[in-house]
């Protein structure tokens, strides 16, 4: 006991002394002592029991300082719990402790109910029985904090102060629902009067609080419904009549959802099968499943998924019960179970993460749940869902993660079988990007699984299932063989670790054997017995290392230097390879390439690291084992020891050699990023201090960054900093920072002359000299003390700094002494300013030094003279941008002569300045003078405590009317500022200024930012706006001013100035201009992009989006330009913000795409007005160009059709195929395109026979033939459906070819010819393995043939003698000629008169010839590997000879498929 006293006394003392609760000392101290409780347990008697209460009141008082964030709290915690297990323990004084603790008026309220959380979760019964024995004082408690904060919440305006009274709120419902749980007395006090008044109060705020909307979140809401559900049942009021009333209503809002959820939450599957509730359940279910297309709202779309979780979380544990009712669910047809299912599905590829990731988390219950019944009720089950994912194509991600979840929960490989045989080629080819090839690894790899463990013959296993992964890793499609390497290969490997030598069997290709081995290697599964690199030979490494192929030397990089066990060291053969590496690809241009090496690299520090301390710790304790071992180990070491050496050595002098400033970019910044990284891995000491014995007084030193510097590198590094790039001036300024002050002046560098050139850098009139004298200056700081301060006044010889209190100090007074002269200058003369003075130079400088000295300038010490220096340059920014501001605001600021700055400032006459001074030089001048004012202000309201605002009401350093006059600055400048450079970085300082405003506690600064708004909102809805306002440059800096309010507004806020800003502007852009030009509905449609563009709103904005939409579809009918043109950037700012941004210009991906129901049930009046947009376009079709229904193709282009939506009447997205067919013959040929590409997107694969057939008998007519616009239509349909999917498993290829025959029969235009050819094409990539063989590929081939031959004979008709190329369709048709034709080499028909012939007349004047077999070239690589690449060359160019030589040689596009000129070269 003794002991125990001893530490307590000892954590007492501790408390005194240390304010830090986390502490080390009083961690070490309670631990101990946690310790000696459990190991004197025996103690806990009655004889002890008074000295343990004092530790126990000690303690709880020490319990109740504490947070969530406190390590220590859980100490305390667990010393409790062990001291009260004792019987004997008294509550009394316990019970005061709390009393008090929860009188405390400088307490929290969220403090209080944390402690009291506490007490009722963590400290056992004797915590509970502590506050069941003051159970009506804490309900009093609770009560009173519900109504005072429901109070609070209803005047509260300032966002941060709202934000803390709603995490108070939910910390106090969590609170409420466990003390309401665990103190059952309550339920059987009801009729106590006190009690029961404390209830009725806590629910009456709780209904109030749920119907502030501008406070809910579902979190809130959940718990708040929880509280009620409690509440609600101690009354005689039965939870049955609670549920009926809930679901009577006619619309279901969210409130009701979080009820929903609660009640499911409560209820147990017991008292709902035996209470007979299982109606009102199912009414549950079918009311929020109705729900799901009613809002738009994110939170709204969240809170059903979460109910329909519940409930089916609520339905499985009901039919675990063995309920004979609910298990034939899998059996038969249930409405609502196919409902239940449908709307799964539906939400497989949700946009929002929650939601997609809950919907297969219910999918998953559904199989666990199925699986648990009969089981031939389960495969029945499980069979018509493989049917239902087989129906959709593999780019949808719902079938991957369906057939995942499938297989996870028992599906049989057998049934998979059922419907598809070629499973493994299938899944390879379906990866087309970065999310898709997640899900097709996970696929892949449990098949993988699944048929290894079926399969006897390995043989035939490995062929069906590695040889896909090693012909993708061979193949040109980069990027599914990235996508392979980097997701299928790993997760295979790692299934199957002796996969190496199947591959090594299989292949023969040195790439794919160097991928395969290093993804072995990094996983830990090489068997190294043959080799450091398996049976992967040196000189193959070596090949490697300078292969044309990128992703080929990074393998062997990443070969070299990734090993799952980093304490293994490094052998000397990988420390010459990695020099070899590095010599030949320390200069490559391609970014992601120098980060993968830094990736590399980074891994080899790691195991450098690792494996030196290793050794090094081995080395020591050896000097405690028998001689020999220990002469073995200090030998190992040693040898070790100077390996490592040799290559730090050899590393720090390739680095510096790479850094003269002739060297490119690429290599300084590839040398600056290694070494960077390997000090911040490595250290600035590598030793073995830590490990060594108190008798061993020698230290090995592998490392030491202070010693690696001689005059010379220094002076390299500091070279650095004149780098014209301002990545390498970072990373080089960081590395100069960290050199010991010590070490930098035992090499006499004179710091004054560094001062002395930063200051006449400050005056130089180019931007990237200014930046150089900035980093000059940050330099100089950090190798400056005070004593410094005199040899720099030398230089500036100027006595007002003699008061500088610091170097910092110093620094900004000297360069402000600089900035007071550019400011007079530019107030004298403009344009001497831009020739000799720039403002923006020393502005820059010492933005940059008051940032870095922050701390100092907060410091109370010399808060008066900051102040000083600060209320100056606010002062001088102020006249420097009424000087630049003209140049700015004018209307062309980028033409802007110095002529004319005679009438702004009459003084400027002399003629030679007027000629030396450029316009582009004086632009630049006061732009980014602006520039470095605004960041300047934005960086000052960001960092500096302001009035009103800071903790001590003397120390702030802004005052509120400076911040006022910074505001007014930003308000005046972005709406007057033409030129985007300036107008874009004040919008980064006025971001960084609302920020500010909305975090502050008090309402002063908020308010400003409303006010704001409404300035803004009222003002472009008055014809003062286009006396104010700019109409031109995309609304210039006004969508900017209102982005940086709304997107700054906290969350906790309720988004309520977005919603304002919309409900204004959408009005505004609804507007019909058919009367005048509206300049108010250009703005907001200006305004609404940049809004709609934000990321940071993100989700938020989408409610609005549907209105947005239709208002700038309807914009592009405008008679007036400037209301297409805003049109145009709203249409785009939306199709980013629902869609995403597709990073690729030719094809829409799949992540940019969503399927046809979730769109129309987020905007489901787009669903009419598309129809309506597309009917009237039919009509008018030959008289109007029909702008608005390109818009509609090109969002149905974005859409897809799931395979349970074809019986959807809701979402049918077919009913849009025969209006989009009708439109087919489109005047405008951009419209015809893309009308095929949504018809190909929406068209489900079991309409694919109907819609071809429909193609031809009903669109190509005899009256359709004479239509080039509507042949040009369907043959773009044809097309793209043959993109997407291997239409002939749907119809036969002879009648589709006799369908086709009929089109060869008249004359086309070049568009048309081009057209047919290029569909020919595609079949024959397409379905090369499939169907092209024996007598289909001759059809094919005299197709193209009887193409070639008429569209050749009407070029030339059509182009006679001139070789004219500029006629439509011609260089298309040229570029389909020479890839027919190369087909028809490749399938060896005979065709070499007419070709050469061909390239007689044509190949000298067009390069599409050229491009045609490059096309060719490039589609056969990707489809079929370089070997058969290669035939088909030999062939070709025995046939074209030296022309055909000449064409591909000189192609543009050849470098990117394969080096084929070497080729070439070789072979002729």
């Amino acid at each position: 006991m003794d002991e125990i006293f001893m530490l307590v006394e000892k954590f007492e003392n501790l408390t005194l002394k240390i304010d830090d609760l986390n502490s080390p000392e009083k961690l070490d101290t309670l631990k101990n002592l946690l310790d000696t409780l459990k190991q004197n347990e025996k103690l806990f008697t009655v004889e002890h029991q008074d000295k343990l209460n004092i530790i126990i009141q000690f303690l709880a008082k020490e319990l109740n300082r504490t947070s969530s964030k406190d390590i220590i709290r859980k100490l305390i915690i667990r010393s409790l719990n062990t001291l009260t297990k004792s019987k004997h323990s008294d509550l009394e004084p316990i019970r005061k402790i709390l009393t008090s603790f929860l009188n405390e008026i400088n307490v929290s309220i969220g403090q209080k109910l944390f402690i009291l959380n506490v007490y009722l979760e963590n400290l056992d019964q004797f915590g509970l029985n502590c506050v069941l024995s003051m159970k009506l004082e804490c309900l009093r408690y609770l009560t009173n904090w519900c109504t005072e904060h429901k109070d609070e919440l209803k005047v509260s305006t300032a966002p941060i102060a709202i934000s803390k009274f709603v995490q108070n709120l939910q910390l106090l419902f969590k609170t409420l629902i466990i003390f309401l749980q665990k103190c059952h007395s309550i339920s059987e006090n009801k009729d106590d009067e006190n009690i029961q008044k404390c209830l009725d109060q806590i629910y009456n705020s709780v209904m109030e609080l749920l119907d502030l909307k501008s406070i809910f979140n579902l979190e809130l809401g959940y718990a708040a419904c929880m509280v009620q559900v409690l509440l609600k049942s101690f009354e005689s009021t039965t939870i049955r009549d609670l549920i009926e009333n809930s679901t009577h209503k006619s619309q279901v809002d969210i409130q009701d959802l979080c009820f929903y959820q609660a009640v499911l939450t409560m209820l147990k599957p017991q008292q709902i099968l035996n209470d007979s509730f299982l109606d009102l359940f199912e009414k549950i279910l079918l009311l929020t499943l109705n729900s799901s297309t009613e809002s738009t709202d994110v939170g709204y779309s969240i809170a059903v998924s979460r109910t329909v979780n519940f409930w089916i979380v609520k339905l499985m544990e009901m039919i675990n019960l063995k309920n004979d009712a609910l298990g034939t669910l899998f059996e038969s047809e249930h409405i609502w179970f196919n409902k239940l299912l449908g709307f799964i599905w539906s939400h497989f590829e949700h946009n929002i993460d929650v939601i997609r990731n809950t919907s297969l988390n219910n999918y998953r219950i559904i199989l666990q749940t199925a699986r648990s019944i009969k089981k031939e009720n389960a495969e029945n089950f499980y069979e018509t869902e493989v049917e239902k994912s087989f129906e959709i194509s593999w780019q949808s991600n719902s079938k991957l993660n369906a057939l995942i979840l499938l297989i996870e929960n028992g599906c049989s490989i057998q049934t998979l079988s059922k419907y598809n045989q070629n499973l493994s080629s299938e899944l390879i080819e379906a990866i087309t990007e970065r999310s898709s090839a997640c899900l097709v690894a996970d696929l892949y790899s449990r098949l993988f699984k699944a048929f290894r463990q079926e399969t006897k013959d390995l043989d035939e296993w490995a062929h069906m299932w590695w040889n896909p992964i090693l012909k993708c890793l061979e193949s040109e499609n980069k990027l599914r063989k990235s996508y392979t390497y980097e997701y299928v290969l790993p997760r295979v490997m790692k299934q199957y670790p002796d996969g190496i030598s199947h591959c090594q069997k299989l292949t023969n290709n040195y790439s794919t054997i160097i991928s395969c081995t290093k993804v072995s290697r990094s996983l830990g599964l090489l068997n190294q017995s043959q080799g450091v690199f398996g049976n992967v030979n040196v000189d193959v490494l070596e090949k490697a290392m300078v292969h044309h192929d990128e992703q080929t030397r990074l393998d062997s990089l990443a070969l070299l230097c990734e090993n799952p066990k980093t304490t293994e060291s490094v052998q000397e053969i990988e420390f010459e390879l990695i020099k070899k590496f590095l010599h030949f690809n320390s200069d490559t241009q391609s970014a992601s390439y120098r980060q993968t090496v830094i990736a590399s690299m980074k891994k080899l520090f790691f195991r450098f690291k690792d494996s030196w301390l290793f050794l090094a710790k081995q080395n020591v304790k050896s000097k405690k084992s028998p001689k020999n071992d220990c002469q073995i180990a200090q030998t190992t070491f040693q040898n070790l020891n100077c390996l490592y050496k040799n290559f730090v050595e050899w590393l720090l002098k390739f680095i510096f050699e790479s850094l003269h400033l002739d060297s490119t970019f690429a290599k300084r910044n590839q040398n600056l990023l290694l070494l960077s990284l390997f000090i911040d891995i490595i250290g600035l000491r590598l030793t073995d201090d830590n490990d060594k014995c108190n008798n061993n007084n020698h230290t090995e030193v592998c490392f030491d960054f202070q010693s690696i510097f001689d005059r010379k590198r220094v002076l390299t590094l500091v070279e650095c900093l004149w780098d014209t790039y301002t990545n390498n001036k970072n990373l080089a300024l960081e590395l100069l920072i960290k050199i010991d002050r010590n070490t930098f002046d035992k090499f006499d560098f004179a710091k004054e002359d560094y001062f002395k050139i930063a200051l006449q850098l400050l005056s130089s009139r180019k931007p990237i000299d200014s930046m150089t004298s900035v980093y000059l200056m940050l330099f100089i700081q950090s190798k400056s003390d005070f004593s410094s301060i005199e040899k720099f006044k030398k230089i500036t010889d100027l006595a007002v700094l003699n008061d500088s209190k610091s170097v910092n100090m110093f620094l900004v007074e000297s360069i402000l002494s600089e900035f007071r002269i550019h400011c007079q200058v530019a107030r004298e003369n403009l344009l001497i300013a831009a020739l000799q003075k720039p403002v923006y130079g020393p502005l820059a400088a010492i933005r940059n030094l008051i940032t870095q000295s922050v701390n100092e300038i907060k410091a109370c010490e010399f808060t008066s003279e900051w102040k000083r220096i600060i209320d100056e340059l606010i002062e001088l920014c102020f006249e420097v941008s009424k000087v630049v501001s003209p140049i700015v605001n004018s209307k062309s600021p980028e033409g802007i002569f110095p002529t004319e700055l005679v009438s702004m400032q009459p003084e400027i006459v002399n003629s030679d300045l007027l000629k030396s001074v450029t316009p582009q030089m004086l632009l630049v001048c006061c732009w980014r003078s602006m520039k470095e004012i605004s960041l300047f202000f934005g960086d000052l309201v960001r960092l500096l405590p302001i009035e009103f605002e800071s903790q001590k009401e003397s120390s702030f350093l802004l005052a509120s009317s400076q911040v006022n006059k910074i505001g007014d600055y930003f308000v005046r400048h972005l709406f007057e500022t033409r030129h985007r450079g300036a107008f874009e970085l004040a919008y980064i300082g006025f971001t960084s200024m609302c920020e500010t405003f909305w975090k502050c506690n008090t309402g002063l600064y908020c308010n400003q930012t409303l006010k704001w708004t409404d300035y803004v909102l009222n003002l472009i809805q008055t014809e003062e706006s286009k006396i104010k306002l700019c109409s031109t440059r995309r609304g210039g800096g006004l969508p900017f001013f209102v982005q940086a309010i709304v997107s700054t507004e906290l969350v906790e806020n309720g988004r309520k100035t977005l919603s304002k800003c919309m409900n204004v502007l959408l009005k505004l852009v609804e507007v019909n201009d058919a009367d005048e030009e509206n300049f108010s509905k250009v703005l907001a449609m200006y305004i609404l992009s940049a809004l709609f563009k934000d990321t940071r709103l993100g989700e938020d904005v989408l409610q609005y989006a549907e209105t947005a939409l239709i208002a700038a579809i309807n914009g592009f009918d405008s008679v007036y330009w400037n209301v297409r043109n805003a049109s145009t950037l709203l249409f785009s700012s939306l199709i980013n913000r629902i869609f995403g941004v597709n990073r690729s210009k030719e094809e829409i991906s799949k992540k940019n795409s969503m399927p046809g129901r979730m769109f129309f049930s987020k905007f489901p009046q787009l669903y009419q007005f598309f129809q309506n947009v597309i009917s009237t376009s039919i009509e008018t079709l030959e008289s109007n160009l029909n702008a608005k229904l390109y818009l509609v193709v090109l969002i149905l282009c974005h859409l897809f059709t799931l395979s349970d939506e074809i019986t959807d009447p809701e979402a049918l997205l077919h009913n849009y195929i025969p209006l989009l067919l009708k439109c087919s013959k489109s005047p405008v040929m951009k419209t015809r395109i893309f009308i095929a590409k949504s018809i190909a997107s929406i068209v489900n694969l079991n309409r694919y026979p109907n819609l071809i057939q429909e193609i031809f008998v009903e669109h190509l007519d005899e009256k359709s033939l004479n239509d080039n616009n509507k042949i040009h239509g369907l043959l773009e349909i044809l097309s793209c459906l043959i993109d997407k999917y291997n239409i002939f498993k749907f119809i036969n290829f002879e009648e589709f070819f006799n369908n086709l025959e009929k089109l060869l029969e008249i004359n086309h235009c070049a568009i048309n010819y081009g057209s047919l050819l290029s569909l020919l094409t595609k079949i024959f990539y397409n379905q090369k393995t499939n169907f092209l063989n024996g007598k289909n590929i001759q059809i094919l081939v005299q197709m193209a043939d009887k193409l070639e031959k008429k569209s050749l004979y009407s070029m030339a008709k059509n182009l006679g003698n001139t070789k004219n190329f500029i006629l439509p369709g011609t260089h298309d048709l040229l570029l389909a000629i020479g890839e027919s034709y190369c087909i028809r080499v490749y399938t060896y028909a005979n065709s070499e008169c007419l070709f050469e012939c061909l390239l007689d007349s044509f190949v000298d004047y067009s390069m599409n010839l050229k491009r045609g077999v490059v096309k060719f070239l490039n589609n056969m690589l990707q489809n079929n590997g370089s070997q058969e690449v290669f035939k088909t060359l030999e062939i070709i160019g025995l046939v074209f000879k030296t022309k055909m030589i000449e064409a591909v040689v000189n192609s543009s596009k050849i470098d990117n498929i394969l080096n084929l000129k070497t080729v070439i070269f070789i072979n002729y």
